[in-house]
């Protein structure tokens, strides 16, 4: 897993022409942050919320509310473990009127949402990479518990757990910790920008956006190759990810 880990990192390095070097700096920086945030209260609370339970991991696509929907009819839902990515968080709390047991976030969606929801009992796993440093300075203050994650070395407090896009990476969390099910929710992979996605960050460079979810393929792909856990795709108009069950709706 861990060569897998770099083989991926290395390949989004060269389709976004990303600096590992300020990763790097990220990455330290949240270390430093997290110093008093409980970050093993925070690990041990995801461990125990996931371990041998069902993971539904929601991504803020376009079809988010309706595959939520689906998931609820079909009695999925129920007793299910949500790791909700970044902007997904308030399509769940708009869906369901509760806050996602996980959230999985560089912080560049609703970040005070997420903060109010992690100090109220979401579990955050917050991201460090090369352009959010700014956003780390300002909310992990604000954070009582937090785990930290990066995708590039780890440190003693930021970890690696895999994935690339907030979605993917979520799913790596669900597998690392024991999910005995994944399901995929608001994660079709299409052209459109969800209105739980930060449209404006990829105002005029859609292009970009487009790369960063083929990467989220390419990810998910490569975690299917090495997990015999059952990861089912429910997210409407879904592309096929090899590997991974994609339910036609």
């Amino acid at each position: 897993m861990e060569n897998l880990k770099l083989e991926l990192y290395s390949y989004a390095i060269k389709e976004l022409d990303i600096d590992p070097k300020k990763d790097w700096e990220a990455t330290l920086l949240l270390d430093t942050l997290l110093r008093d945030k409980h970050v093993n209260e925070a690990v041990q609370k995801a461990r125990l919320l996931i371990n041998s339970r069902r993971a539904i991991v929601i991504g803020a696509g376009p079809s988010v509310i309706e595959d939520l929907e689906y998931l609820k009819n079909k009695g999925i839902i129920n007793g299910s473990t949500i790791l909700a990515a970044d902007g997904a968080s308030l399509a769940y709390k708009e869906f369901s009127g509760l806050n996602p047991d996980i959230i999985v976030t560089d912080l560049d969606g609703f970040p005070e949402l997420e903060v109010e929801m992690a100090n109220n009992g979401s579990v955050p796993f917050v991201h460090a990479h090369g352009d959010n440093m700014d956003k780390l300075l300002k909310y992990v203050p604000m954070l009582q518990c937090a785990a930290g994650t990066t995708q590039t070395k780890e440190t003693d407090l930021v970890k690696n757990y895999g994935g690339f896009t907030d979605g993917d990476r979520a799913a790596f969390i669900a597998y690392s910790f024991g999910a005995k099910e994944i399901y995929l929710a608001g994660m079709s992979f299409g052209d459109i920008v969800g209105k739980y996605s930060n449209q404006k960050k990829f105002e005029g460079n859609i292009e970009r956006k487009k790369k960063k979810l083929f990467i989220g393929v390419k990810m998910l792909e490569a975690l299917a190759s090495v997990s015999k856990t059952p990861i089912i795709n429910v997210s409407k108009s879904a592309v096929e990810i090899k590997g991974i069950i994609t339910v036609k709706r």
